[in-house]
């Protein structure tokens, strides 16, 4: 049976978005986290780390770690999937955000560990550094790029952008990253479980290194609540999008009456008008990101998504 630990429910708009959270701290067995046995000599391992950079968890006592005990070998590769959407939890349209602490000690540039999203249940993965799907600095801080200001998409030696080299920070070592996105391009007529793949690839070169440890891991959901009932996607269009200084809306009836809300990814209400009139809102006082932008007559919702550069 699923286990899903709700750890808030937090009403972000009056009947209409909430976020829902749920932590995977690796201290009891979870049946969103699947070790893929099916690769040979698959080195992750759920228990208490005790190398000499891998010395403890964020949270005590476990994580989830290339070999608790020993180097990762070479020539390696490794991986676990977290599940972190299925249509039985009938969340419509949910934005997907994923959180975790992690510590990286890998040969840079040629060893280290990426992450990949499936739609189709598996089939097939995109690095979600080459997906459309938005990797984004959020303000607790943590990208998925490892070291930015020197490398601002690094590349190992098996081609995937990946955390690579050492995570030695200030915090012990432990650093913050987490990406996210919103409506996931599936098919709601024939929908699939969404999974995220965290992969370990190592070179044919041994250099006693510790590998990839995670802890803490969070997947939120920005859930709207109403929208499957009375959704109408093409009730407006919104252009350009990226947008620098103006959005237009295009509405499919212009007579009509209108309330707009904006929220970012977070759920915070960034803009509204309950009678909207006008033919375009003034997106410079947006900071850049992935905004939600939702449009609501008399009878149909309409959520879009737009980016502001």
């Amino acid at each position: 049976m699923k286990k899903l630990l709700l750890l808030h429910l937090i009403l972000i708009i009056a009947t209409v978005c909430k976020a829902q959270f749920i932590t995977i701290n690796f201290e009891t067995p979870d049946s969103l986290v699947n070790i893929d046995t099916t690769i040979a000599n698959n080195i992750w391992q759920i228990s208490v780390p005790a190398k000499t950079f891998f010395d403890s968890a964020y949270s005590a006592p476990n994580a989830i770690v290339t070999d608790t005990l020993n180097f990762y070998p070479d020539t390696n590769l490794s991986s676990f999937t977290i599940m972190v959407w299925d249509p039985s939890w009938m969340f419509w349209d949910p934005s997907i955000g994923i959180s975790f602490w992690h510590k990286f000690d890998t040969d840079s540039l040629q060893d280290g560990g990426y992450i990949e999203v499936s739609v189709d249940s598996g089939a097939t993965w995109t690095n979600i550094v080459n997906a459309w799907y938005i990797s984004l600095p959020w303000p607790l801080g943590g990208t998925f790029y490892y070291d930015s200001s020197n490398f601002s998409n690094p590349i190992i030696a098996n081609g995937q952008p990946a955390f690579t080299g050492r995570s030695d920070t200030a915090n012990g070592g432990w650093q913050f990253a987490q990406f996210g996105w919103c409506f996931p391009p599936v098919n709601w007529a024939d929908p699939y479980p969404i999974f995220v793949r965290f992969t370990f690839s190592s070179d044919s070169v041994h250099h006693n290194k510790e590998g990839w440890m995670i802890d803490d891991l969070q997947i939120w959901y920005l859930v709207c609540e109403g929208i499957k009932e009375n959704v109408a996607n093409n009730l407006i269009s919104v252009y350009p999008n990226p947008s620098t200084d103006q959005l237009f809306i295009k509405r499919k009836d212009d007579k009509i009456s209108a309330s707009i809300r904006v929220i970012d990814l977070l759920g915070t209400l960034i803009f509204e008008d309950k009678n909207f009139t006008a033919e375009s809102i003034n997106t410079r006082i947006f900071k850049p990101g992935v905004y939600l932008l939702r449009f609501q007559d008399a009878k149909n919702i309409c959520v879009k998504k737009f980016v502001v550069e």
